[in-house]
């Protein structure tokens, strides 16, 4: 037998070897992508998965869970200031925008850093349900953390029509009382640095008091909404979905300016 001869059965058997790994790696891919795709409420997914249609994966646990429908409501943008406002944490990755459940799809907006406060104002028609205040305000616009008000510092949530809240946090001042009618765009608190942030900012959410698998009792759980500003050169007003928002985390407001509102 030549040296060929004993090769060949050594070649054949690396071939079948690697056919066999191959098949394994491609079974086991389809057999992940099979999982994440079926992913149900309360299934645990790899981070950044796509869930099953009308499911969002937690930005902290990766488990998939059912969320509620999307506002009705278009809200206006609740920050008011001649130098405008930017949006500087958003949608960045996968969906959603916050690792916690009441503040997935929130965004932070935030005047300039150089400017004064910007004025915070009713995003939509409602009824105060619910603030908390007393949490100091440093001043300034950076360098502050605390836990006051669990970590939301002095903060308004609003009931509206369709059922969903819209919730405004960090607030140096708050400026209305639970029970109190507001119009979109009454004047109800001061963007602050007020609990767990490092700048100046609003944080605003969308919720709806709703049950999931991660909790045993109703929560407000954020949900998508449409937000309407004024467009540039006084143009017609603009709606986006919360999705299609530019958002920076690293750089406040290097883009997503939104103009003078």
């Amino acid at each position: 037998m030549s040296l060929g001869d004993s090769a060949r059965p050594m070649l054949v058997g690396a071939a079948v070897l690697a056919a066999v790994l191959l098949l394994a790696l491609v079974t086991t891919r389809a057999a992940v992508e099979e999982a994440v795709i079926a992913c149900e409420p309360g299934d645990w997914c790899p981070l950044g998965s796509r869930c099953t249609r009308g499911l969002v994966a937690g930005t902290s646990s990766g488990r998939c869970f059912r969320v509620g429908p999307d506002a009705e409501l278009v809200f206006d943008l609740p920050l008011a200031s001649p130098q405008g406002v930017a949006c500087v944490h958003g949608p960045s990755f996968g969906r959603g925008t916050h690792a916690f459940l009441n503040s997935l799809f929130a965004l932070d907006l935030t005047s300039r850093a150089d400017g004064a406060p910007a004025v915070i104002r009713a995003a939509a028609r409602g009824t105060v349900e619910g603030v908390h205040r007393g949490c100091a305000d440093p001043g300034g616009a950076f360098g502050h953390s605390d836990r006051c008000g669990q970590g939301f510092g002095n903060w308004v949530r609003v009931l509206h029509a369709d059922g969903t809240a819209s919730f405004y946090a960090h607030l140096a001042r708050v400026d209305v009382a639970r029970g109190d009618e507001v119009e979109r765009g009454d004047v109800i608190g001061l963007e602050g640095i007020t609990g767990l942030t490092g700048h100046r900012h609003l944080h605003f959410a969308v919720q709806r008091r709703t049950i999931h698998p991660l909790d045993d009792e109703p929560a407000w759980q954020s949900v998508a909404f449409r937000l309407r500003f004024r467009g540039e050169a006084g143009g017609e007003p603009i709606v986006s979905a919360v999705g299609d928002l530019r958002c920076r985390l690293d750089d406040l407001g290097s883009r997503g300016w939104f103009p003078p509102q």
